[in-house]
């Protein structure tokens, strides 16, 4: 959701890498709601801030801040990725999935079917690799990456830490740094996340 939006802002004004990107307050989407993206001139370090406001369609006044941070310029190269190019990830032990999503439930978060995307993971050591797949019916093109997508990634993280360690706790995503994105419109990724990190 935001971060797609703030990476398509940042690419039409030549600054498509999210240096920094902190939720603020929840976009609630009850209803049509309205967006704001502001970005400002670059500072002397090439970095411009930005700001997403929200507000419910028909409402006038009073704009919620939603995310502020800072775009940069692309640096075009991703860096730390060859290992996710054979797969499964030579060396990473398989994590069973089995009634992954029904853990989450229990946990007070019930994902819909267009929202359970995690279809592998794998962990070597303090890094975890997951495949995320965009179920069928759901159009990858009109995203850069598709919300259901993104946060499916974002599933690596709990599996590697609830299946190996026990770790029961939520982890819900409120801050980004350094995301650039490299292609889009993709239906399916694979994930590498250090746990350690």
């Amino acid at each position: 959701g935001i971060l797609d939006l703030v990476l398509a802002a940042g690419r039409e004004l030549g600054a498509g890498r999210v240096e920094e990107l902190a939720l603020v307050e929840p976009l609630v989407l009850e209803g049509p709601v309205r967006l704001q993206i502001t970005v400002g001139a670059p500072g002397a370090d090439g970095r411009r801030p930005l700001a997403v406001y929200g507000r419910s369609e028909g409402v006038e006044e009073g704009w919620t801040l939603h995310a502020s941070g800072e775009l940069a310029e692309e640096k075009g190269e991703s860096d730390g990725f060859d290992a996710l190019r054979r797969w499964p990830v030579v060396g990473a032990q398989p994590v069973s999935l089995d009634g992954f999503y029904e853990r989450f439930a229990a946990r007070g978060l019930a994902y819909g079917p267009a929202f359970q995307g995690l279809t592998e993971l794998f962990r070597d050591g303090s890094t975890a690799y997951g495949l995320v797949r965009l179920p069928e019916g759901l159009k990858a093109d009109e995203f850069g990456v598709h919300p259901a997508l993104l946060d499916a990634a974002l599933h690596a993280l709990v599996g590697a830490r609830d299946e190996v360690e026990g770790d029961q706790r939520v982890f819900l995503p409120f801050e980004w740094t350094g995301v650039e994105l490299f292609a889009a419109g993709g239906t399916e990724l694979r994930v590498r996340v250090d746990l350690d990190a």
